[in-house]
């Protein structure tokens, strides 16, 4: 009694730690859909049929229950596998709703030529319509819920067997790559045993480390602005050792690595933006560098503004149909984690590109992951 009550109550929930009930019917439901509707609608009839017989109702000609039941079952398929998926999935519905209107229109046709003009002496035709429309969708609507309920299963199902997948394509992903620990353990023996040969090489070599470091890091981590802009910095001195005195690429920084160690960043944003300029951009313009300025700035009601911005000229050969993908998807996430704290800008013409983007810090954000 005191387990009844607490179900009652929804203090204690029953559960099919199996689920094979619940699998089993749904894959039955999802193998024989059709035969599914049929069952149903039959069933509706059979409790129809047994109401009046226990309650000694009457009942009207075989020829018209037939008639019923096979329109209906009809009406009912149409409306579970063509009207209802074409208004969720395709956002379509005044075709189907002219089929539909049709096909009632014949029916009532052939209802009212099988019961003949005498039957419809005591009532008018607008009754007649109008009693038929309710037959007809008040299962419709019970159709409705249980296509629903249908189409959330399937939901769940397809996101299930898409996050197996998923789960499938990390294992083999994982297989296929060396270990992060393997790779950066060795590189940095390399940057070591050469120390002593070559000071500079040994340099390009610890900021090519702090570089494969920070993309073997999970997206799913915590990351700060001081991980982000040391990733930057590397990057941008590899991009030198790479292209010696012809790249043109001017850094300013206002603050220290102190200042933003608590502030958190989703990883690979500020990477993007940088990583843009290079695919992008003309890194190599003698009289127009690229400039990238990052700032830090506290304000009297005790929040910390960052702003970054980045100035380059556009690579003229660069195709003009490219999508630039990675500015939207950082737009997106940044929107995600920062909403109304945050601002991105963007200008652009044939001569120059500009980005600025700023975030508004408020408080202690050390565990802003679990303040969102």
């Amino acid at each position: 009694m005191k387990t009844i009550l607490r179900q009652f109550l929804n203090q204690e929930t029953i559960t099919n730690n199996s689920r094979f009930d619940v699998e089993r019917l749904f894959n039955k439901i999802n193998s024989h859909p059709v035969s599914f509707i049929w069952i149903l609608w039959t069933a509706y009839l059979g409790l129809d049929i047994l109401v009046r017989f226990t309650s000694n109702m009457s009942f009207t000609f075989i020829k018209i229950i037939a008639l019923n039941y096979f329109a209906g079952g009809v009406f009912n398929q149409f409306w579970f596998f063509v009207f209802l998926p074409n208004l969720v999935y395709l956002k379509k519905w005044r075709l189907q709703v002219i089929i539909f209107l049709l096909g009632f229109l014949i029916f009532l046709l052939i209802k009212y030529f099988l019961l003949g003009p005498e039957e419809f002496q005591s009532t008018s035709i607008s009754s007649f319509v109008i009693i038929e429309l309710v037959r007809i969708f008040k299962f419709l609507l019970f159709i409705t819920i249980i296509w629903a309920f249908f189409f959330i299963i399937k939901l769940e199902t397809d996101k299930y067997k898409l996050e197996l997948e998923f789960e499938k394509l990390q294992v083999e992903h994982n297989s296929l790559q060396l270990s992060p620990h393997f790779v950066l353990n060795l590189v940095s023996d390399f940057a070591a045993s050469i120390l002593h040969l070559s000071k500079s090489l040994f340099d390009d070599l610890t900021h090519f480390t702090a570089v494969l470091s920070y993309s073997y890091k999970k997206p799913k981590e915590s990351n700060f602005l001081s991980e982000e802009i040391l990733a930057i910095e590397s990057y941008i001195l590899c991009q030198k050792q790479r292209f010696d005195t012809k790249l043109n690429f001017l850094v300013v920084k206002d603050f220290n690595h102190a200042q933003v160690s608590n502030l958190p960043i989703p990883k690979w944003t500020l990477m993007t933006f940088l990583e843009n300029v290079f695919k992008h951009g003309n890194c190599f313009h003698a009289d127009f560098p690229c400039m990238l300025t990052m700032k830090i700035k506290p304000l009297q009601n005790g929040m910390i503004v960052f702003a970054f911005s980045l100035i380059n000229s556009p690579e003229l050969s660069v195709n003009k149909s490219s999508t630039k993908f990675g500015i939207p998807t950082v737009d997106r996430i940044l929107n995600f984690h920062f909403r109304d704290h945050y601002k991105l800008f963007i200008s652009e013409n044939t001569s120059e590109f500009n980005l600025f983007l700023y975030i508004e810090y408020e408080g202690n954000f050390t565990n802003w992951h679990t303040r969102r």
